[in-house]
């Protein structure tokens, strides 16, 4: 923490201490302190929780490309690989949800914009 942060920090838990009587300020600091610490980590879970999505999404995209122009059994080796990826797709974004509803966040409409799901199979085209 630079000297400005910890300015800030001192000044927001003078302000909490008065509203918490008999409280020292040096409790008061490192509750912040460990609350502002607590919110980053969770920034950097759900960061990586995104990134995860993201791969897993991208992934199915480069095979589900594939499958489009495939055919025989190129094709159907194809199809396994992509629902495959497909599912483990869901399985990421799921895992995003459930991340974002540990902190609170109860909407998750933004996550099929940032993040669309790969297209069931039978939307790539005939078999």
């Amino acid at each position: 923490m630079d000297v400005e942060q910890w300015r800030d920090l001192l000044a927001r838990a003078r302000s909490a201490r008065e509203k918490r009587p008999g409280t020292k300020l040096c409790e008061v600091v490192l509750d912040q302190q460990l609350e502002a610490e607590l919110r980053a980590e969770q920034a950097v879970c759900l960061a990586r929780a995104g990134r995860c999505l993201a791969a897993a999404c991208e992934r199915a995209a480069s095979v589900g490309a594939r499958l489009v122009v495939a055919d025989g059994a190129a094709r159907g080796e194809l199809l396994e690989q992509y629902q495959e990826l497909r599912r483990e797709a869901k399985r990421a974004r799921w895992e995003l949800v459930v991340q974002r509803e540990a902190i609170g966040l109860r909407s998750h409409h933004d996550l099929d914009e940032s993040y669309p799901l790969p297209p069931a199979p039978a939307a790539l085209g005939p078999a």
